[in-house]
Formats: structure tokens, sequence, C-alpha cells
């Protein structure tokens, strides 16, 4: 600065024919250290004097503007030829008046300007925290704008020009803070700046002064951008708010409507029938959420487009045999999942819910030992209520209850698929031995056994069926034969002497087993066969028997009224507009 003010008085000497400019920027000089203190009011008199006098006296003007430039550098005399850049560039302005070549005023400017620098790097801090505030705050107000969006975004009850509004404000405050991002930045870097200089060492006042400067430019910038974006902001607030509000007014306006028809119709002596009313809608909301859920998770599996089918054939099933719409969705769903094909889910969980109530069991269970069958045998077991009318007939003729058969048999049917052993082969043997006195979890493990070890290649029980017959059992049961056929064979090679046959075998379980079977009588158990094989109608039969109980009549009649409620409610609250977007309860 003081060199700037050197140069600026040296023209004042060297050109004397433009008093009158040079004369309005001594006066503009003046104004501007008059602010610096009282040492820069003094320095400037003469300059001010000069700029008052300049109409009536050029010269008189020269001579005082050249004692205020003399006062504004502060040398002294004793400079004399010095060159006074080289001596600021080598000296403090301390060591300079120390020497006698500044006068002590300068001490008294350097600290004055340094006081502003200090002041424009304070002012740009202030500013920058400020700005990081209102970062904090956009957060949040952008938070709630776009939760309050989400809200309004399908609510047909806000009005567009409200959501219009909320869209606008949103991107109003993003490209403030994004302006604002970009005056940060700046204002960091003139910060950086005003740093690197101070603590160079060897930065002259003026860069110094120059650094502050470019930091309170840096100041006013981010203050605007600051500005800008406290308004975007406090804007994107109150939109949010008035559409948050609207939604709200929504649901209070749905809430109001009721309370007024309540109002109305208890003035006429109803309440009670109102609030009967109330619970029963809710109710019936209710009933068709659960109900809705529980289609919602068929579709995941089913596909949207086989929905329409798959709903009305539940809801005529349900009607049906009293199961409530949700679970036999579940039992399709599991159908499905377990490999059924969709067309066929429904007619699948038909027979499970048939053999399940017939057979003293749960849907799911009985679902579960038809899936399994399926999968084991494909085709060859037939279709699910042909494997319900089976096992219908092993409840029938064992002692034994589908519920059991569903428990274990699964273990049992994978062996069995693997050798051939026939579905209708299988449920004779569990006929047999549970007969003779064996349960059922238990009568798994041995026929299991037993089958494994007439397949097993090398066992003396397969060497004595290939030895009479020259075929395995594999090919026994291919060819037709059924397991009393086969353990005939082995009883006749052991003199048909039932401990000689045990003896036979080299797992105890598996001889148990083909005891149970042969002592039960190899005859009856082809005739049980015949009869699990001849089986249609079973599972329609004992259903028919439980379906004429009095507990099976009230169930049919709770799940008709539970049916009536998800039609009301589908009817209250379609999957189209959900009437939480109200705010309301669904009444």
């Amino acid at each position: 600065m003081a060199n700037t003010l050197t140069a600026v008085f040296e023209l004042i000497d060297r050109m004397s024919d433009k008093m009158d400019a040079i004369a309005n920027r001594g006066d503009e000089a003046v104004a501007r250290f008059e602010a610096m203190g009282d040492a820069a009011d003094q320095a400037f008199d003469g300059a001010e004097t000069a700029a008052d006098g300049v109409v009536s006296a050029v010269s008189s003007y020269s001579t005082a503007a050249e004692g205020a430039a003399a006062k504004t550098d502060f040398w002294t005399d004793a400079v004399g030829n010095y060159d006074r850049s080289a001596l600021e560039a080598v000296y403090t302005t301390e060591e300079l008046v120390d020497m006698g070549l500044k006068s002590a005023e300068a001490l008294e400017h350097e600290a004055d300007i340094m006081a502003q620098c200090d002041k424009a790097a304070q002012e740009l801090s202030d500013v920058m925290q400020e700005s990081s505030r209102l970062q904090e705050k956009y957060t949040s107000v952008l938070e709630r704008a776009n939760s309050v969006m989400e809200k309004v975004a399908d609510n047909d009850k806000v009005s567009s020009e409200t959501k219009e509004a909320l869209q606008e404000a949103t991107e109003q405050a993003a490209q403030a803070f994004e302006e604002l991002e970009e005056a940060q930045n700046a204002a960091q870097a003139a910060m950086d700046e005003y740093d690197a200089v101070l603590s160079s060492g060897t930065a002259s006042l003026d860069e110094i002064e120059a650094a502050a400067q470019n930091a309170a430019n840096a100041a006013d910038d981010l203050e605007n951008a600051n500005k800008k974006a406290a308004d975007a902001t406090e804007e994107l607030e109150r939109a949010s708010t008035e559409a948050a509000d609207e939604v709200e007014d929504v649901g209070k306006k749905g809430k109001e409507a009721f309370e007024t028809l309540s109002q109305a119709m208890a003035a006429a002596g109803i309440t009670k029938a109102v609030q009967e009313m109330a619970e029963a809608f809710l109710d019936a909301a209710q009933a068709a959420a659960t109900a809705e859920t529980a289609f919602a998770k068929l579709e995941t599996i089913a596909g949207g487009s086989n929905m329409d089918m798959l709903t009305a054939q539940i809801k005529e099933l349900s009607a049906e045999t009293g199961i409530a719409q949700a679970d036999l969705a579940d039992v399709a769903y599991n159908a499905i999942s377990a490999g059924t094909a969709v067309e066929e889910a429904v007619s699948v969980a038909s027979a499970a819910s048939k053999l399940a109530t017939a057979g003293f069991t749960e849907t799911s269970s009985a679902l579960s030992v038809l899936s399994t069958a399926m999968n084991s045998y494909g085709d060859a077991a037939g279709t699910a209520e042909e494997i319900s009318n089976s096992l219908i007939m092993v409840q029938n003729l064992g002692v034994t209850t589908v519920a059991d058969l569903a428990a274990s048999m699964g273990k049992s049917i994978s062996t069995a698929a693997a050798y051939g052993v026939t579905l209708g082969n299988l449920e004779s043997a569990y006929v047999s031995v549970t007969k003779a006195g064996i349960n059922t979890a238990e009568a798994t493990t041995y026929i299991s056994g037993m089958m494994q070890e007439l397949g097993k290649e090398g066992s003396t029980v397969s060497t004595i069926l290939a030895e009479q017959t020259g075929q395995s059992f594999g090919e026994l049961m291919s060819a037709g034969y059924s397991l009393a056929d086969v353990l005939e064979i082995i009883y006749d090679a052991a003199g048909n002497d039932a401990e000689a046959m045990m003896n036979l075998w080299s797992s105890q379980t598996a001889g148990v087993a083909s005891a149970a079977i042969v002592n039960q009588g190899l005859d009856q158990f082809n005739a049980n066969l015949e009869a699990i094989e001849e089986s249609a109608g079973a599972t329609e039969s004992a259903y028919s028997i439980m379906a004429d109980t009095t507990e099976y009549a009230q169930q049919r009649m709770a799940t008709s009224t539970e049916n009536l409620k998800i039609a009301i409610g589908d009817s209250l609250t379609p999957r189209t507009g959900k009437d939480e977007q109200c705010g309301g309860s669904g009444i």
C-alpha cells in the first residue's frame, strides 16, 4: 500500500498540467485513510487542505499533497537517497523505525492494516461456519421434504399445485446449495491463501493486505450464497409444511366426515349401531388385509397373470371346505413351491385340505406327504386326490392316522421309489407293520431298513432272490411282484420258519418288519394292497363324515362370516387406494 501511495504522489509532481484529476485522487485517498486512526488523519490534513483549495490555487495543493505523500509512507528525512524498496525488502518496519528511517506512526499504520486483515479473515471464518450450519439445516429439511414427497406422490387428494410447488422448491434448494458449495470452495481457497501469506514470513504489507482483501471478497460472495441457500431452505421448508398440512387436512376431512355422520346418527338414537358398524367395518378391513397379504405372497410365485384364476378358485374352495382364504392361499403357495404346476395348485390344495379333515391333521402336513409322494413317484403315484384316497385307506386298515403318516412317511417314500416299490406296496407295508403293534415312526425305520437290505447286492436276502428268481429286488418289483410276493420267496427259502427267516437279515429292524408282514399274512398284505389301489372315494367318504359334525359346521359358518368381511373390506380398501392415505383407520 505504501508503494502505491508513493507512486500516486510522484505522479502529482510530474503531472502538474492535470491537477484537477490528481486533486480528486488526493481527495479519495484522504477519505480512504480517515478510517485508519488519528495518525492517518494527521497525515492527510495537508492533502485535504490541498484538495479543498485546488480550484483557487493549484500550487498550494501541490505543496500539501507532497507533504501528505511524505507522511503517508512514513519515511523520515534520514532516508536520503537510499532505495526505499530495497530497505523495505531487507528490514521490518520496526527495524526501520529503530534506525530512524521511518516515523513511529509507521508501526501504528502497520498495526491498523494487520487488524483489518485479521478482521477480514475472522469475518470469512464466521461466514464459513454459518454456511456449514445452513448445510446441516438443509439436510434435515431435505429429508423431511423427501418423506413428504413420497406421501403425496400417489395421493390424488393432494392438489397438483402443492406437489409442483414442493418439487420446484426442492430443485431450487438443490441449485442454491450447489452454488453454496462453489462459494465455500472459493472461500476455503482464499483462507488458505491468506494463511500461506502470513506464514511465509517474507510477505510485504501490500501482499498481506491483498490476501486479506481477497478473503474479504470471498466472505462477501459466500455470505450472498448463504443468503440464497437460506432463502431456498426456508422456501423448501414452507413447501414441505404446506404439503404435509394438506395431507393431514385430507385425513382430517375424512375423519370429520365420519364424525359428522356418526353424530347425526347418534342424534337419531342409533349411537350403538354406529359403533357396531364402525367395529364391523374395521374387522372387515383387517380381514381383507390379511387375505390380501396371503394372495400377494401367492402372486410372487404364481405370477400376476394367474391370480384371477387362483383367487376365484380359492374363494370357491374356502366356501366349500370352511378353510380360510389366507390359509388356502398359503397351501397353494407351498404346493407350487414343492413342484406342483400353477394351474394344479388349488386342486392339490383342495386334496390336502380334505385329506387334513379326513385324516385328523393340519393342511400343511397333509400337503407335505402329498407333495413328497408326487415328487418321488411322479405320475406313477397318481393325482393328489388318488394319493389322498390311498392314505385314507391306510388309516382305515392299519393302526395309524394320516397325521402320523405325514409326520414320518416321507423318509421311506424316497427309498421305496428308488427300488421301484410302488406307493401302494409301501402303504400296505405300513398297514401290516402298524397292526403288529409298531408305531408309525418306528415302522418307517423298519420298513426302510428292510427295503434297503432287499436291494443291497451281496446281502443274504438279495442273494436268495437272485438264486431263486434270477432277478434283483428292483427287477422283481418292476416285473409286478408285490412286497408280499418277494417276502414269500425269502420265507420259503427259510423253510417257512419265522425265526429262521429273522436270522437271514443283518439288521434286526429289517427282520422285524419282514416278520410283521409275514405274521399278518402275506395274502392279507396283497388284499390290503388291492383295497388301497381301489380306494377311490375314500377321502370324500371320510371327509363327508367329518364335515357333518357340529364343530365343522361352526367352522364353515365362521369362515363364511370371515369371507363376507373380506368382500366388504375389499370394497372399503381396494388395492389401488388404501385408506391409510387419508390418515384414517379405514372406517
